[in-house]
């Protein structure tokens, strides 16, 4: 028995052997859940030295919850950065370094 939590809205947990389950309500699918592997699988567990070893190997962190996702870094802005103010800045540099040069006095004999 799933319970209403709101318009729409249901709660409750679903046993299903066969790793798949539908809900129906007046006869249409209201909801489908998936296993993310097969339960053949549920007693064997995750290989921790194994994810250990990665975990050492590419200094990241081993999730143990998906509420961990929440303590991880963003990954920063999806939008490339210009490299206009960089490239502007190197050219007034170049430009200012020229100009340097030529104020400065020539040797005599020196082309």
């Amino acid at each position: 028995m799933l319970a209403r939590r709101g318009e729409n809205t249901y709660f409750g947990a679903l046993k299903s052997p066969s790793g798949n389950a539908s809900v129906r309500i007046g006869g249409r699918i209201a909801a489908v859940a998936r296993r993310p592997h097969a339960p053949e699988f549920d007693r064997v567990g995750p290989d921790l030295e194994l994810l250990d070893e990665i975990e050492k190997a590419t200094g990241g962190t081993r999730l143990t919850a998906p509420r961990d996702l929440a303590s991880l870094p963003g990954r920063g802005s999806p939008q490339p950065r210009s490299s206009r103010t960089l490239l502007l800045v190197a050219a007034l540099a170049l430009f200012l370094f020229d100009v340097a040069l030529g104020l400065l006095p020539r040797r005599p004999g020196v082309r």
